[in-house]
C-alpha cells in the first residue's frame, strides 16, 4: 500500500465536536475512514490510535494500534501510546508506563513515570522526577540522574545540567561539556547549539563552528 498520512475530518454533533482522524494514501484518497479521535503516524507498520468512550465530561481515550489496511491489531487499553521503534512502543497503563511488542503484550513491564520510544537502542525513561536510559532488557545502562534529556542521535544524547545542556555518550559519561544554553540533537556529524545566545555548530567531539553547517 501506498505511503499513509493521517488527516482529520468531521464536524458537530449535539453541539459537540466530532472532528476525527483518518489516513489517506499518496494521491489523497481516504483509505482508512475518520473512525478515530487520536491518530499517530505509521511507524514500523502500526499507527496508534484513540478512541474516546463514555458520556460528554466523563469520556476517557483509550488507545490500540491499526494496521496499515486500518485492522485494529492491539485493542484500545492504553491510557497513552507512542510509535514503534527498534520493535516496542512505549505505552501507559494507570499511571505507570512501560514497553509493549507488536501483539500487544508487556515486554518491559510499566514502572517509569515517563517513557520515550527507542533510538540507538537505548529509551530515555523517568523515574522520581530523574531522568536515564534504559536498554532493551528494561535495565538501566544509565541511571536516572539527569533533570532533561533528550534521545540519542549518532551515540550522543543531550543532557541538562544546572540548567545548561551538553551531550553524554552511551556509557553516561558528559563528552560535551554542558555550557550551552540550548541544543539540537546531532545529525550528520553535527549539532546545532547556543552558547550565549549565539548559534553554533559543534561536532562529536564538542569542536565549535560558527556560520554555515559544515559539509
Amino acid at each position: 500500500m501506498s505511503l499513509l498520512a493521517k488527516v482529520q475530518g468531521g464536524g458537530f454533533s449535539l453541539g459537540e465536536s466530532v472532528f476525527r482522524w483518518g489516513y489517506i494514501d499518496s494521491n489523497g484518497a481516504l483509505v482508512i475512514g475518520h473512525g478515530y479521535d487520536a491518530a499517530g503516524d505509521f511507524s514500523e507498520g502500526l499507527a496508534y490510535v484513540g478512541i474516546k468512550s463514555g458520556w460528554f465530561f466523563n469520556r476517557k481515550m483509550r488507545f490500540g494500534y491499526i494496521d496499515k489496511s486500518g485492522r485494529l491489531q492491539i485493542e484500545c487499553q492504553f491510557d497513552h501510546a507512542g510509535n514503534f521503534t527498534e520493535g516496542v512502543a512505549p505505552v501507559r497503563k494507570g499511571k505507570k508506563r512501560g514497553y509493549i511488542n507488536p501483539a500487544g503484550d508487556f515486554v518491559i513491564e510499566p514502572r517509569f513515570d515517563y517513557a520515550n520510544c527507542f533510538s540507538d537502542s537505548l529509551a530515555a525513561v523517568r523515574l522520581d522526577n530523574s531522568f536515564g536510559f534504559i536498554d532493551h532488557s528494561g535495565q538501566f545502562v544509565i541511571e536516572p540522574k539527569f533533570s532533561q534529556v533528550r534521545d540519542f542521535s549518532e551515540g550522543r544524547a543531550l543532557v541538562e545540567v544546572n540548567s545548561l545542556w551538553g551531550f553524554i555518550d552511551r556509557s553516561g559519561e558528559l563528552v560535551i561539556p554542558a555550557v550551552y544554553s540550548w541544543a539540537l540533537s546531532f545529525d550528520d556529524g553535527y549539532a546545532r547549539v547556543w552558547k550565549n545566545d549565539e548559534p553554533l555548530w559543534i561536532d562529536l567531539t564538542g569542536n565549535e563552528v560558527a556560520g554555515d553547517k559544515p559539509k
